[in-house]
């Protein structure tokens, strides 16, 4: 009897440390497979590292079930959220389901809706359980998580440089981004790795590990520009730009400290050049087409008001043209509709603006530590969302997910009682995992008939790749 008790107290306490270090957990995933990409490298790497982050991301997203499913948190934390406007919640509620029961209803393809819904499902879950986790963090915790971002950075560093230093002069500039087949991914990836590695300084730190932080931040800045990742580094600026307005000394010191990192990887830029003088050039004035691309979105918006043409359905149009508008508020009001798309800012609005209201009376003594590099990934992955369309990819979207659950955990903070979840929670986690199996399913399926019209859709447009999410086309037969 004894035994047994020992045995379950122990597993209790090993879930619960689980659980508490799930952001942890993914910035190490994160890390690892970045490295071991670098080192496999399939013939066709870009679809095969889209599959291995899917995969990735769905592990870590049934662990964290699977580990608030053992300690039956209560994940309720909306109703506190909310209880002040409880009919504009509820208004909000309302017009997001009656949106999207009407978006689905008048998809082209009503399934492959479906599964674009389940993916939005799962991301709000895991953003949900990522801030659940976070907080219960104490101080400790927030430096590790900086340290397992700066083992991140640090990893991609001596690939790069080895992969670098073996290959200059090179044309191809994903040379510089080993494990990574699209450039575009690792800016994604570096707007919010970037800030968060700082929360390494959060706890005692020696002036070996600010230097390794410092060094870090200015090798990824140099990435950045060797890459011409424009949306990267505006969403930087403006980041930091916004914590220099409305974070008082700390924000300036953030300011500052980004305007040395630049400047200093700016000049590595001219006087490294590791670019071939024949290699690939491009027009950092053009648009990238994303103009034509917004310009259409906001047509599908107009025409199929309120209801929108259905998840995915941008890629079903019959056109020629990039599957995504690269802009995540857009793609909501052309394939979602406005009934979701004005619920969901509503709902985000009233929800902030109360935890604006009373997180300085609850948060614990070092949140403003950490709040500004927090802060600063926050925003900058927002505003890369607006240029990048960033959620399409997996491994972007988990660090987005870390993001914003680490700022609505430094706004929404743990009481000191909190109550079990109870069947509530139970549910609520069930349904997530079953949302998740299914979205397996239905994503294998796709890329199955992906796969089987991969040559007629290649002739039909270049812009087509095989898919089992949300990118690619989904013309030439892939209906259901």
């Amino acid at each position: 009897m004894i035994s047994s008790s020992l045995v379950s107290q122990k597993a209790s306490l090993f879930m619960k440390g689980l659980f508490t270090y799930i952001p942890h957990f993914c910035v190490i995933v994160l890390a690892i497979t970045l490295f071991s990409n670098a080192l496999i490298a399939p013939a066709d790497t870009y679809n095969y590292q889209r599959f291995i982050q899917f995969l990735l991301f769905l592990t870590c997203f049934v662990v964290t079930l699977l580990a608030f499913l053992s300690l039956k948190l209560d994940p309720r934390l909306f109703v506190f959220v909310v209880s002040r406007d409880r009919c504009v919640a509820v208004a909000c509620l309302a017009a997001i389901t009656i949106g999207l029961a009407g978006s689905l209803s008048l998809s082209k393809f009503p399934v492959w809706s479906m599964l674009d819904l389940e993916y939005w499902l799962i991301g709000l879950g895991m953003t949900w359980s990522t801030l659940l986790s976070i907080r219960q963090f104490e101080i400790v915790h927030w430096q590790r998580l900086g340290l397992v971002c700066l083992l991140l950075m640090t990893l991609f560093f001596i690939r790069s440089m080895i992969d670098i230093s073996i290959s200059v002069p090179f044309t191809n500039l994903l040379t510089a981004t080993p494990g990574v087949a699209n450039i575009r991914l690792f800016s994604d990836l570096a707007v919010v790795i970037m800030p968060l590695s700082w929360l390494a300084l959060s706890g005692r730190s020696g002036p070996g590990l600010r230097f390794l932080v410092l060094i870090m931040s200015i090798y990824w800045a140099w990435i950045l520009l060797l890459t011409e990742a424009r949306s990267g580094l505006v969403s930087l600026f403006i980041a930091v730009s916004w914590v220099f307005l409305l974070h008082g000394k700390a924000g300036r010191w953030a300011f500052c400290i980004y305007l040395f990192i630049i400047a200093t990887s700016f000049a590595l830029l001219l006087s490294l050049p590791v670019l071939s003088v024949d290699g690939w050039t491009r027009d950092v004035t053009s648009s990238s087409g994303r103009w034509s691309l917004w310009a259409l979105s906001l047509k599908y918006f107009a025409e199929s008001f309120p209801f929108g043409i259905g998840g995915m359905m941008f890629a079903a149009d019959g056109r020629p043209v990039i599957s995504s508008p690269h802009n995540i508020i857009l793609i909501l009001m052309a394939e979602w509709g406005a009934l979701v798309v004005a619920g969901i800012l509503t709902l985000l609005l009233v929800s902030l603006r109360q935890g604006s209201l009373e997180w300085r009376s609850r948060v614990p003594f070092y949140i403003g530590v950490v709040r500004t590099p927090v802060v600063i990934g926050t925003v900058a992955g927002s505003v890369n969302l607006m240029f990048s369309g960033a959620q399409i990819a997996p491994f972007s979207s988990l660090v987005l997910v870390l993001s914003y659950g680490a700022l609505l955990a430094i706004y929404f903070p743990s009481r000191r009682k909190e109550k079990s979840g109870g069947i509530f929670g139970t549910v609520l986690s069930i349904g997530l995992l079953v949302i998740c199996f299914h979205a397996s399913w239905l994503g294998y399926e796709l890329y199955e008939i992906s796969e089987a019209n991969r040559q007629v859709c290649y002739e039909a447009t270049e812009v087509f790749s095989p898919r089992f999410w949300v990118q690619g086309r989904l013309d030439c037969g892939v209906g259901y």
